[in-house]
């Protein structure tokens, strides 16, 4: 059995001891309201003139009980948690601090998802970057996901050469092969068999706007682009998409 970890580390220095204090007091009724809410218990006040404060920040989480341990040193607040670090709740906690005491300075944090075994998708993590207008995130899965989505969608299979199926269409993430891109080799066996200055016209016609770069490229460029482009092997070959 695995076991999975959020570890994460909040470091908040505002003016003076005083409004440490203050955010300390501040998560610690967040984390009581939620917990309370979660548990069906009802509804008590540690300091009822942060109610207003409070309560827009519990929208969304209805079932969650974070903890945290929270240290003030001097004018300076530390919130963390080594085992399930709650990065939603710490992000509009230091949203509702730096309004409250008007901070215009960015405040961020990052965390780390890990795991006590080996396991592909036991370990990410990401960052906040929090103002007083919005609340900023990148998670390390979603960048990969977004990234791997991203370079897939204009790359195109031509699986006669590489998977036999041969058929060309997008790849879809996270399924995708590593034959279903365009090889070194095939793009330079394509590149030694293709006539200097054959591709151009229809490289133009792909790429528009972006024909001027793609063109100043190399034989082998121009291969690449026309493959992630939807151009099979043979097309390319014969130096026209045209049946």
């Amino acid at each position: 059995m695995a076991n999975y970890f959020t570890k994460g580390v909040v470091k908040l220095i505002l003016a003076d001891n005083e409004q440490a204090q203050w955010a300390a007091k501040l998560l610690k009724e967040v984390c009581m309201q939620l917990t309370n809410r979660a548990e069906g218990s009802p509804e008590t006040w540690g300091d009822a003139s942060l109610k207003p404060i409070v309560a827009p920040m519990l929208d969304g989480f209805e079932t969650s009980m974070p903890t945290f341990n929270i240290t003030v040193v001097d004018a300076t607040v530390y919130a963390d948690n080594d085992t399930s670090f709650d990065g939603d709740i710490a992000a509009r906690w230091v949203q509702a601090v730096v309004t409250q005491f008007d901070i215009e300075t960015p405040a961020g944090f990052t965390y780390a998802n890990t795991c006590d075994r080996m396991r592909p998708d036991g370990f990410g993590g990401g960052a906040f970057v929090v103002t007083q207008q919005a609340i900023h995130y990148i998670d390390a899965d979603a960048w990969l996901s977004e990234t791997v989505a991203n370079i897939y969608a204009g790359a195109a299979t031509w699986a006669q050469d590489q998977c036999g199926t041969g058929v060309a269409h997008p790849i879809a993430p996270r399924t995708a092969e590593l034959c279903t891109l365009p090889t070194p080799q095939l793009i330079n066996q394509l590149a030694s068999d293709v006539r200097c200055g054959s591709l151009d016209f229809w490289v133009t016609e792909e790429a528009g706007k972006e024909a001027h770069v793609i063109n100043a490229g190399s034989v082998a460029d121009q291969v690449t682009y026309l493959l992630t482009h939807g151009w099979t092997p043979d097309q390319i070959k014969q130096g026209s998409k045209q049946e």
